[in-house]
């Protein structure tokens, strides 16, 4: 877990709403304090909230906060699911403005790249149907997973495909790991045409995306 602590200054003469956001996905929980006439009061967050009972409806961790006149000081614990290493705790602080024209550029940018996935994903089956090379379909999966890990590790998924189960998300990243694996083995085989060649290591190939899909 990390502790933060920061401020907030507000110059002005009457309370500051904005938004607090973790700019990463895959975080366990993230609990901030907010300063009150009596103490602190809790907010929090965890990863296996779904999208419907958050305060913003986004991928990450997005929380409504209110700046008081002159300095807020806020204390900010987050978990990461990384234990092994040190991870990086990407806040930003938005106005609601300012963070409506964010979501709208960050959903057209994850638009274009599951665009791109799903267009190399058709040409791949366009050009299976017209030359009947198997490699051309294994290829045509690896980009299907791929695309699949993407949504996941982003969050693009969460928000759109499966609100209301955020924990696929490491489900989908194991499995599409494992498949994307397992199906570069066989595009690899079938588009070497190790069989003819290599007979011994075209049965290890196939041993070795077995296992693959096993895991998967």
């Amino acid at each position: 877990p990390y502790w933060l602590r920061f401020n907030v200054l507000n110059p002005g003469e009457s309370p500051i709403d904005f938004l607090l956001e973790l700019d990463k996905h895959l975080f366990e929980y993230i609990n901030i304090y907010v300063p009150e006439q009596d103490g602190y009061r809790l907010k929090r967050q965890t990863f296996t909230t779904p999208l419907s009972e958050r305060d913003i409806k986004h991928k990450h961790f997005v929380l409504k906060l209110t700046a008081e006149t002159g300095k807020t000081t806020y204390y900010l614990l987050v978990n990461s699911w990384n234990k092994r290493n040190k991870d990086s705790v990407p806040l930003r602080i938005w106005s609601q403005d300012n963070f409506i024209q964010h979501a709208s550029d960050d959903g057209l940018f994850n638009g274009i790249i599951l665009g791109l996935f799903l267009l190399v994903f058709f040409y791949n089956i366009v050009i299976f149907i017209f030359v009947r090379d198997s490699s051309y379909i294994f290829l045509s999966l690896v980009t299907l997973c791929q695309m699949i890990l993407e949504m996941s590790a982003s969050g693009t998924g969460f928000k759109y495909f499966w609100p209301n189960d955020p924990l696929f998300a490491w489900q989908a990243l194991y499995q599409g790991t494992a498949l994307v694996m397992g199906f570069n083995l066989l595009f690899y085989r079938s588009f070497i045409n190790i069989t003819r060649y290599t007979p011994l290591l075209d049965k290890i190939f196939i041993s070795m995306s077995g296992f693959c899909f096993i895991c998967a």
